[in-house]
């Protein structure tokens, strides 16, 4: 972020108070006045932060380094940055970055025996030497202890890296920790601080690097330092080391929540989530006042199935944060995932009170809407959401989705093609406007648009099933049979499919195949009056009457108000 941008918030709470950036009102009214006209992006997106209630969440927190990732999530989430938005994911770190720097920084880098973190604001003791156990910031060495452990040029080139990285000048922050180390091969701080610039950087295998050496030099290694060599780790996709450095942290802390958190937050990611809800748990007996700590496991439960679970745990984040918006639109969606759609709309529609320019919120709640069969809310709300995102794809799946259901097949086909523009190699985006066309009748239409689906996605299972349909409804019955048979590589043990291929057997006049795939149909499912009904069929037409009144019979038998079954028996029996 621009130093003077940072200068200019510094100065706006100093003279209107901290609540100038916790209250997006007042930041709206007082802002202008000091950008007079400039910084238009870091505004909007400063404003859509204090929206989100990102600067609240930092202010309060006690686990600011596991704060930071979450508040960047929550922007991304609420932004659905990517490449074709106005903003991107480095941005959003940035103003995160800034609002650290200027709401919880400038508490001093010293450590002494009531010294705090620059970062997290914890207190820190003097045998924390390299980084804050807390949060995982380098923390430089001062008074006696440095005087005595560096000359002036060391501690000088120190120092200067310091301070931009406080700026969040990485790259010459990182200029400044090489010069240290060049003058003091042995300076474990500065390898830490430079591991720290580097992650900041995206640099993970660079981070990595330091740290380790850091690590190596250090005799009296914190849990701390094992942290940020975990978040490199986890940042650089390399899992196993990440919990491997989480678990050596918490053995040297045993009572150090973040490291529980950070080390479940792996366990989550890599599926792993009855692990990742111990370590929650561990977290929450810890520091049972941290509302993200009972979201961080309402999230591992959700993913888990276990919604009933989540649903107690986003309520207990509500509990303890009541205006956390991000918490009822998670509880929101755990409602959704259980079918529970009343409370859904009740949870995303609060989520919206308190955070009114949320997309997915919005999204969420047009779902709901949606499987509640309310499909004229749903639209309004995919249409909101659209409004507020305008280039996100999944928003006009959505909503065709929704256009489909009320029967209003033009208004879907619109938002399908204007999804496919937006994203030419969208495969569900084809499947999904073919089956309108297939829908509609327009099968020519329907199979040019699945064939490319196919191209775009060949292991897709649907688009083999919808084109069969689409080939059978155009009397192709060749490649109808082909696409079934394909589709059986990923559904064996489809009854439907079976009575699908066996129904176009039969139109094919091959009636022995038929009578094979329904006889099979039944086997899979032994109480399906419909394949009874297509197996009589497909004897009564290969001339085994005997069979095919067998086969009626037990249709109606299962189905005692099967029509088509009983005017065949009847004219069978004559």
């Amino acid at each position: 972020m621009n130093s003077e941008f940072v200068d200019i918030l510094k100065r706006l709470i100093a003279e209107q108070g901290r609540e100038a950036l916790l209250n997006p009102a007042k930041c709206k009214e007082f802002l202008p006045g000091y950008t007079r006209g400039e910084y238009k992006k870091e505004n909007r997106l400063l404003l859509q932060a204090l929206e989100a209630g990102v600067s609240k969440a930092i202010d309060t927190t006690e686990e600011l380094e596991l704060c930071k990732r979450q508040q960047i999530k929550v922007l991304e989430e609420e932004l659905f940055i990517n490449e074709d938005f106005f903003i991107n994911a480095e941005a959003t770190a940035d103003i995160v970055d800034t609002l650290v720097l200027v709401l919880r920084g400038g508490q001093g880098n010293g450590i002494s025996h009531n010294a705090v973190c620059s970062n997290c604001g914890k207190e820190l003791q003097k045998e924390w030497k390299a980084a804050c156990p807390y949060c995982g910031t380098p923390v430089a060495k001062t008074g006696q202890e440095a005087d005595s452990g560096a000359n002036s040029a060391v501690q000088a080139s120190y120092e200067k890296g310091k301070k931009f990285l406080d700026k969040l000048d990485y790259i010459t922050a990182i200029a400044e920790f090489t010069e240290t180390i060049r003058l003091d091969p042995n300076n474990v701080e500065a390898y830490i601080a430079r591991g720290f610039a580097y992650s900041q950087n995206g640099q993970y295998d660079m981070a990595i690097k330091d740290y380790t050496e850091g690590i190596r030099l250090d005799p009296d290694v914190t849990c701390g330092d094992y942290s940020l060599r975990g978040d490199a780790y986890c940042e650089n996709g390399q899992y196993d080391l990440a919990i491997k450095d989480y678990t050596e942290a918490i053995r040297l802390d045993p009572n150090n929540a973040g490291a529980y958190i950070r080390r479940g937050n792996v366990y989550r990611e890599t599926d792993e989530y009855d692990k990742a809800i111990k370590d929650y748990t561990e977290a929450i007996r810890l520091e049972p006042n941290e509302a993200c700590y009972y979201s961080c496991r309402g999230d591992a439960y959700s993913r888990n199935g276990q919604f009933d679970m989540a649903i107690k745990d986003y309520t207990g984040a509500i509990r303890l944060d009541p205006n956390n918006a991000d918490a009822y639109k998670d509880r929101g969606i755990a409602y959704l995932d259980n079918d529970q759609y009343d409370m859904a709309i009740k949870d995303l529609t609060e989520a919206i009170r308190l955070n009114p320019n949320s997309p997915s919120a919005y999204a969420f709640r047009g779902t709901a809407y949606s499987r509640n069969s309310q499909f004229d809310m749903a639209i309004k709300d995919y249409t909101e959401a659209i409004r507020l995102f305008p280039n996100f794809v999944l928003f006009y799946i959505e909503r065709g989705h929704a256009y489909c259901e009320a029967e209003q097949y033009d208004m879907a086909i619109k938002d399908y093609t204007e999804a496919i523009r937006l994203d030419p190699n969208n495969a569900n985006a084809y499947i999904s406007r073919g089956d309108v066309y297939y829908e509609t009748d327009q099968t020519d239409m329907a199979i040019k648009d699945l064939t490319e689906a196919i191209r775009l996605d060949p292991n897709n299972a649907n688009a083999y099933i919808l084109r069969g349909h689409s080939y059978r409804r155009n009397d192709q019955y060749d490649m109808a049979i082909k696409d079934y048979t394909e589709a059986f590589r990923f559904f064996p043990n489809e009854a439907l499919l079976y009575k699908d291929r066996g129904d176009t057997y039969r139109q094919n006049g091959q009636y022995d195949m038929a009578i094979k795939d329904h006889t099979e149909a039944i086997r899979l499912e032994p109480n399906n009056a419909d394949a009874y009904s297509s197996r009589g069929d497909a004897y009564y037409w290969n001339g085994q009457f005997d069979m095919a009144i067998k086969d009626y019979t037990e249709a109606i038998r299962l189905n005692p108000n099967f029509d088509w079954a009983k005017e065949r028996l009847k004219e069978l029996k004559g």
